[in-house]
């Protein structure tokens, strides 16, 4: 099945690979995101959940890096779709109308590394953290908070 999907991605994908567990990774332009969630919701008939939306914060390397955990239920495989974004522009496409499952977590790392879904007409700040922190990112690695000082 791992040629399959790497077959159905091949157009969208600039790095693949496994991780130690064995599960795959797929990396894609962030233009190509919607695509990519296209592509896999038309190959398994909308059977495709997003589990959680990781962000990594690549201080050194200028970008936040966007995992999207996947589990795709006909073939019950779990698939990680990376992305990555500026970190002084930190934007990508919402897959809230592919995916609504994906809103909680597109609200999360908006609210904690300031990344814009652009689409997501509920993005609210703050979501989880506290109001008296306003526009703050306070999982990037350069944020120098109350306790942080």
């Amino acid at each position: 099945m791992e040629s399959k999907l790497s077959e159905k991605l091949k157009d969208f994908i600039i790095e693949s690979g496994k991780f130690k567990g064995g599960s795959e990774f797929f990396k894609v332009d962030r233009g190509k995101l919607r695509d990519v969630f296209n592509a896999l919701l038309r190959e398994f008939k909308g059977e495709v959940h997003v589990t959680t939306i990781t962000a990594i914060d690549r201080l050194d390397e200028k970008k936040i890096e966007l995992d999207y955990e996947i589990w795709i239920y006909p073939i019950k495989k779990a698939i990680t779709i990376k992305v990555d974004t500026p970190r002084d522009d930190p934007k990508v496409d919402s897959i809230i109308d592919l995916v609504p499952g994906a809103l909680l977590y597109e609200l999360e790392v908006h609210d904690l590394f300031g990344v814009k879904f652009i689409g997501n007409s509920y993005l609210v700040k703050p979501f989880i953290i506290s109001e008296d922190l306003g526009s703050a990112t306070p999982l990037r690695k350069d944020w120098r908070g109350p306790s942080r000082q």
